[in-house]
Parts: structure tokens; C-alpha cells; sequence
């Protein structure tokens, strides 16, 4: 009888450590219900771009890139324009260069060329402004005006003569329907440094004379 007691509860013993090994074998293996919720999160991907937001993604990348070049031509040249009116530092020896650049097709350019002529002490940079008054645009040949009625002493008899002949240009060829319009303007243009500039070549007569140009044409 003792026997049979001490058999049952071997084997009931037997069982709760069989249980109970069960249960911390569990707990070691199975994860915890925090780390089986953040298994989903780290798992999750970013939403696919919708057809649309790809087509509109592709549109702004070339607009950039077309920004970009165009902000680096600006920039290059911005330079270019500064180290054209740098010339002037190099007086005579620039005159060359500055007279052929005064002909290309970038009204900025040509802007800068008078700029750096007008800085050159020397009557010879005063020639390619005067012919900067039959520019076909008118900013290039108001600047000319300028720097021609800024620097009127320096006008010589030979600058003088020739600006005369461009006011009287017109004259000669009025009503002529036919005439060209740059025609016109270097006259009216050579006028108005005729009747500003300060030149001991340039009579009363001759300076009312380019004011009546000044103002007809």
C-alpha cells in the first residue's frame, strides 16, 4: 500500500516538473507581445509613388536643371561683361580688340565695349563710340551720347567734322521716305553731342545746328 502511495506521487511529481520545465521553455522561445507588435512595423514600406507623382516628379527635374544652366550662363557672363570693361585698364593696346567687339550681336556686349572705351584717356577711343551712334538699339547709343558729351574737350577738329557729317547725314537725304531709320537716329544723336558737348571746335552756329537736328529728326 505504502508502495503504491509513494508510486502515485512520483508520478504526479513527475508531471509538475514535467509542467512546469514546459512552461520556462516557453517563456524563453516565445517572443515577448511588445516585440510581436513592432515586427509588422518594421516590416512596413513606404507607399509606392502613384503614376502621377512619378509623371509630375520627372516634369520638375528637367525645370531644374534648366534653372541651373541657365543661372550658370548668367554667371559666366556677368564675367565675361566685367573682364570686357576691364580692358580699358589696358589703354591703347585694347583699342583693337574693344573696335571689333563693338559689331557682335549681343547688345551687352557692345554695352560693355563703350564702357570700356569710355574709360580709356586717349582721343582714339573716342572714334568707335562716335560710330556706336548708328547702333542699331537705342541703349547703346544714348551710352555713346553720354561718354561723347562727358568727354566734349577731348573732341578734336577730325571727331568734330565727323560727327557733322552724320547730323547733316539726314538732312541731305530728308523727305526721302526711303531713308533709313539709323540714319535718322545718328542724326538726331550727333546733333544732341553737338549741341551739349563742351569742344573749342564746336561753334554757336554749329551747336544750334545740332539742337534744330536734335529735335527734328
Amino acid at each position: 500500500m505504502k508502495e503504491t502511495v509513494r508510486f502515485v506521487s512520483l508520478c504526479l511529481m513527475s508531471a509538475v516538473l514535467a509542467a512546469l520545465w514546459g512552461c520556462a521553455t516557453v517563456q524563453q522561445t516565445e517572443p515577448k507581445a511588445g516585440a510581436r507588435l513592432e515586427e509588422p512595423q518594421a516590416q512596413v514600406q513606404a507607399p509606392a509613388p502613384k503614376p502621377v507623382e512619378q509623371v509630375q516628379t520627372q516634369a520638375v527635374q528637367p525645370k531644374k536643371k534648366a534653372a541651373a544652366s541657365a543661372d550658370a550662363a548668367a554667371a559666366k557672363k556677368q564675367k565675361t561683361l566685367a573682364a570686357i570693361r576691364s580692358m580699358s585698364k589696358l589703354g591703347d593696346m585694347a583699342l583693337q580688340h574693344l573696335t571689333e567687339m563693338s559689331t557682335m550681336r549681343d547688345r551687352d556686349v557692345r554695352l560693355a565695349v563703350i564702357d570700356a572705351l569710355g574709360g580709356i584717356d586717349s582721343p582714339c577711343a573716342l572714334d568707335p563710340i562716335i560710330t556706336a551712334l548708328s547702333d542699331d538699339d537705342r541703349m547703346v547709343r544714348e551710352k555713346a551720347v553720354t561718354f561723347l558729351i562727358y568727354r566734349g574737350p577731348e573732341l578734336t577738329r577730325v571727331h568734330v567734322d565727323r560727327l557733322t557729317n552724320i547730323m547733316r547725314n539726314a538732312h541731305k537725304c530728308w523727305p526721302d521716305p526711303a531713308m533709313d531709320g539709323a540714319t535718322i537716329y545718328a542724326s538726331h544723336f550727333a546733333g544732341k553731342v553737338l549741341s551739349k558737348a563742351e569742344s573749342p571746335f564746336i561753334s554757336p552756329e554749329l551747336a544750334r545746328e545740332g539742337y534744330e537736328a536734335m529735335v527734328h529728326y
